[in-house]
C-alpha cells in the first residue's frame, strides 16, 4: 500500500520568499508573474500589520502609563489613543488579511479552469473582497460560490492540495463553536471558551491564505508556465 506524505506547512517567512522567488522565474507566463508579486504584496502588508498590532497591545500598560500596583495612574487620553491605533492598525490588518486570501483563492480558481490570468493589471474574477452594508470588507469564509473558500474540483487531485484540506477542516472548529454558543449562550463559564474559539477565524483564513499560495507556487507551478514557444 502506498501512501502519502504530508506537505509540511510552511511559514510566512517561507511563503513570502518563495512567492519572490517563483515570481522572478523567466518561463512564468508574465500575468501569473503580476498575480504572484500581488500575493506577496499581500502577505508582507498583513504580516506587518499584524505584528504592529502585535506590539501595541503587548506595550500598551507602558504607553498608557499602567503601572502593576495601581492601574488607576494610566492616563485618560493616552488609554483612549492607544486603544484607537490599535483599533485603527487592526482595521487595515483585517484589509490585508482579505485582500491576501481572496487574491489567493482567485488564483486557485483560475488554475482549475487551466486558463492563465487575462491581464496583468486587472483584478481576477473574485479577487476583490466582498463588502458589508457599511462598506468594510467580509472575511472569506468555506463555501461553493465565487470567492468562497474552497478547493475546486478540478484540482482534486493535484499536488499539495492536501494543505489546503487540512486549512479547511480548521473553520469546522468554528462552526462547532457557533452552534455551542447558539445553544450555551449565556449560561456559564464554558461560554468564554467558545467566544475565543469563534476569534480565531483570522487566524484560521490567514493559515487558509498561506496554504493557497504554498500550494501554487509548489504543487501547481508547472500550470503558471507561459505555454511552450510564447513570448514573455
Amino acid at each position: 500500500m502506498t501512501t502519502t506524505t504530508p506537505t509540511p506547512w510552511p511559514t510566512r517567512d517561507q511563503v513570502i520568499e518563495a512567492l519572490g522567488t517563483m515570481g522572478d522565474r523567466g518561463d512564468l507566463h508574465p500575468n501569473w508573474r503580476s498575480v504572484l508579486g500581488r500575493l506577496r504584496q499581500d502577505a508582507e502588508r498583513h504580516t506587518a500589520l499584524r505584528a504592529a498590532r502585535e506590539l501595541l497591545e503587548r506595550q500598551r500598560p507602558a504607553l498608557v502609563g499602567e503601572t502593576g500596583d495601581d492601574p488607576a495612574r494610566a492616563r485618560p487620553s493616552g488609554s483612549l489613543a492607544v486603544f484607537d491605533a490599535i483599533a485603527k492598525v487592526a482595521t487595515l490588518e483585517t484589509m490585508a488579511l482579505c485582500a491576501y486570501a481572496c487574491c489567493a483563492q482567485a488564483a486557485l480558481e483560475q488554475v482549475a479552469i487551466g486558463a492563465a490570468p487575462a491581464s496583468w493589471s486587472e483584478p481576477l474574477p473574485g479577487e476583490q473582497p466582498r463588502l458589508d452594508g457599511d462598506g468594510e470588507p467580509l472575511l472569506p469564509e468555506p463555501g461553493e460560490g465565487l470567492g468562497d473558500l474552497r478547493v475546486p474540483e478540478a484540482l482534486a487531485g493535484a499536488p499539495g492540495v492536501d494543505l489546503l484540506h487540512v486549512a479547511l477542516r480548521q473553520f469546522n472548529a468554528l462552526e462547532a463553536a457557533r452552534r455551542e454558543w447558539d445553544d450555551a449562550f449565556g449560561c456559564n463559564e464554558w461560554c468564554d471558551e467558545l467566544e475565543r474559539e469563534m476569534d480565531r477565524a483570522p487566524e484560521y483564513l490567514a493559515d487558509y491564505a498561506d496554504a493557497a499560495a504554498w500550494t501554487l507556487i509548489h504543487g501547481l507551478r508547472e500550470r503558471l508556465r507561459a505555454p511552450s514557444g510564447a513570448g514573455a
